[in-house]
């Protein structure tokens, strides 16, 4: 539906105004998530609006890639968004597809807040 509104926003100002506010809302608030990170070290990026954007690039592409008819499932591309935000961020494989549920679930910190954790 999404891939719709983008499309028809070429031709209908109205539409275009809205998805191009919530693009920007979008945008804005995963921008200020990978800042935050950035900020406490647990992210790595030189450029949190370039990350931001291209996270949300993969997403949609990935959201227009499930609605055709390839045979290939959401589960096959699952780790697709998440590897390369992984790279993005400058986080370890796996650190956002693993299963926080199970007892192997053992994170990477990030190098500042290893630091931290270890004069605690």
């Amino acid at each position: 539906m999404w891939i719709n509104a983008r499309h028809l926003s070429r031709y209908r100002p109205v539409l275009r105004d809205r998805v191009g506010c919530q693009e920007t809302r979008w945008r804005g608030r995963l921008e200020q998530l990978i800042r935050d990170g950035v900020g406490s070290g647990h992210f790595r990026t030189a450029d949190p609006c370039a990350s931001a954007v291209q996270i949300l690039v993969v997403v949609d592409g990935l959201a227009a890639h499930a609605n055709t008819e390839t045979g290939i499932g959401p589960r096959s591309v699952n780790r697709l968004a998440a590897a390369m935000a992984e790279r993005e961020l400058g986080l370890a494989d796996g650190t956002l597809s693993a299963d926080p549920t199970q007892p192997t679930h053992r994170p990477h910190p990030a190098p500042r807040t290893a630091a931290l954790l270890a004069t605690h």
